[in-house]
């Protein structure tokens, strides 16, 4: 199932460009704006899995409010979605106290009377709608139909591989006290290595510390299992050369692709682990390679999302979209580029920051 999954990427990097450049055409043709159809066209017509769980917290935030009891509520919730702060960091279970402090959350905001399904119906017909209006060649309405079923793919490949982090995390905990290895350390290990009961039995927890601090994993052929680790000195100095290699000098601007309509201005946040995540501030730019669900969080708080990866069925993408924070993504160097603290403005309009 997983290599049925790679689809996404297939349809991704073949078919975005076309879809863009064939809405670019339409919208130049009816002399209408690219950026409102392009977001309209291209809206997800299902919530993420993500989004189902904030509409489930925002109907226990109504009982919350109206005093009723949930705690048959919570502990549904803790029951199907404990794993939904997962990430390729490790796992993190959640309990059903969790869940109520979420809901309590959310009746501070006054979302209790949001109607997911009702939206989502709504963003729909606005397609089907504007397809109609529009009179859109067959090829471009068949990709736009791909790119809807693709998203919700790519959404689910998602939950599942957040879902299935949970007992790949147990495992390694598991092997960890097998081999004296604290569970930290244990996802420092590469594949092979775990596999090879010889090399466990000679590893140590401080060669696998030096990996924490620094390190670089290098395949020295096509073939996964053989490969070299750098760490110390030799690892600071490759990324030293690396660096220097993908320096562009004093770049004022980068461009990318809009995901998610609007503007901000703001401090940079270059969000590379959970302690990044959780130091982010209302209001600054979270910047990153790719988001997980555990960035959810602070794309709550951001004012504005800029990835180096991701498509229009992006994580990135969906939930910016959800969230209506402005998002650009795929501009392949914003985490090399930027740096905390820089004040940025987002464009995602036009698919521009721009470096104060």
């Amino acid at each position: 199932s997983l290599g049925v999954s790679h689809v996404v990427e297939g349809f991704s990097l073949t078919c975005e460009d076309t879809i863009r450049n064939k809405i670019s055409q339409v919208a130049e043709q009816k002399k209408r704006s690219f950026k409102e159809i392009f977001a309209t066209l291209t809206a997800p017509v299902t919530p993420s899995f993500l989004g189902i769980v904030h509409h489930k917290l925002v109907k226990v935030a109504a009982k919350l409010k109206k005093k009723e009891l949930v705690e048959k509520d919570t502990k549904e919730l803790e029951k199907n979605y404990f794993w939904i702060k997962n990430g390729y960091s490790g796992a993190k279970q959640l309990d059903k106290e969790w869940f109520r402090k979420e809901a309590e959350q959310e009746m501070k905001t006054g979302n209790e009377k949001n109607d997911i399904d009702a939206a989502f119906q709504k963003a729909k017909q606005k397609k089907e709608a504007l397809i109609k209006d529009l009179k859109l060649d067959q090829e471009l309405v068949q990709l736009l139909k791909i790119n809807d079923f693709i998203a919700e793919m790519h959404d689910r490949r998602k939950e599942y591989i957040t879902l299935t982090i949970t007992y790949l995390d147990a495992c390694l905990e598991e092997m960890g006290k097998r081999y004296s290895i604290s569970h930290e350390n244990m996802r420092f290990l590469a594949p092979p290595e775990i596999y090879d009961e010889k090399v466990m039995k000679s590893m140590t927890n401080e060669r696998l510390e030096q990996r924490r601090k620094a390190s670089i994993f290098f395949n020295e052929k096509d073939a996964f299992p053989t490969f070299k680790v750098y760490t110390g000195k030799e690892a600071d100095k490759l990324i030293a050369e690396i660096e220097k290699q993908a320096s562009t000098g004093n770049m004022k601007e980068i461009k990318g692709n809009p995901a998610s309509h609007g503007k901000a201005t703001g401090k940079v946040r270059i969000c590379k682990n959970n302690s990044d995540i959780d130091s982010l501030k209302d209001g600054e730019i979270l910047v990153a390679c790719m988001t997980q669900p555990e960035f959810v969080p602070a794309m709550k708080k951001a004012a504005a999302i800029i990835t180096d990866e991701g498509g229009i069925t992006s994580h990135a993408a969906i939930i910016s979209r959800e969230l209506g924070k402005p998002c650009i993504i795929g501009t392949k160097i914003a985490t090399r580029i930027l740096k905390d603290g820089m004040i940025v403005e987002v464009d995602a309009e036009r698919g521009i920051i721009t470096i104060k």
